[in-house]
């Protein structure tokens, strides 16, 4: 989980200003609807000034685990299908999507979208790529990537392209680049490694192995366990106006 494993990343907070900044030059009054993905491996959201939280329960949930959920006030949160949200006509000027579209009927969910979001609503598509560590360490992280590349489901690819691959509604408005910065332990580092859902399938078919070597070769490399690294996590943010 980005949010727990340690630092005083500021991005959500940016991304916020970015989109509540494109809203008002339209004219919006930045009512959000925001779908993320959190699953039971110890997920967070982020605080944001939002009023209302659609939550989406995807195919992805059944495969990978449950919903596990921190209830901020005094947002509104409703479980529902993504593609049928169940919120009214035209009750949102932002809608967000992170690191969740490409579990979705895009279809479907732009249709939705359309139908939930104001005249002229903005609707943002949020993933996070692969992480970058020190060029020392980065080496390690992508050898390891490279022999499990064959355990992610088909979907992540996507995530790795930053949602360029995805069908998206015209009219796209450029956004500028971010990435969340944060500074871990190893055990932060490992114990989100440990969350990718490409390890479910790795240890369904007996490649427990593979992980350990790579544990090893990482705390080989890393020195003291409780030393702090810095990381980076590109974001790719796709923004259009319905």
């Amino acid at each position: 989980d980005l949010a727990n494993a340690g630092g005083n990343d500021t991005t959500p907070a940016r991304i916020t200003r970015f989109a509540q900044e494109a809203g008002r030059r339209l004219g919006l009054r930045c009512t959000v609807w925001d779908h993320r993905r959190l699953l039971k491996e110890g997920c967070r959201a982020h605080a944001a000034p939002t009023t209302m939280i659609s939550y989406p329960v995807t195919a992805h949930h059944r495969v990978y685990g449950s919903i596990a959920l921190v209830r901020l006030s005094p947002i509104r949160y409703r479980p529902a299908p993504a593609e049928a949200s169940g919120l009214p006509d035209g009750c949102a000027d932002l809608i967000t999507v992170a690191q969740a579209a490409h579990w979705f009927d895009l279809p479907a969910f732009y249709a939705e979208a359309r139908r939930v979001g104001r005249p002229g609503a903005l609707l943002a598509l949020i993933c996070y790529g692969v992480l970058e560590l020190e060029p020392a360490l980065q080496p390690l992280v992508l050898a390891f990537r490279h022999a499990i590349a064959d355990d992610w489901p088909p979907e992540r690819r996507l995530v790795e392209e930053g949602y360029r691959g995805l069908a998206f509604p015209p009219g796209e408005i450029a956004a500028p680049a971010f990435a969340i910065e944060v500074s871990w332990t190893l055990p932060g580092l490992l114990g989100y490694v440990s969350t990718w859902s490409a390890l479910k399938r790795l240890r369904a078919r007996g490649g427990e192995a593979v992980l350990e070597r790579f544990a090893a070769a990482l705390t080989a490399a890393w020195g003291e366990p409780s030393q702090r690294r810095a990381l980076r996590f590109p974001i790719a943010l796709r923004v259009a106006r319905l």
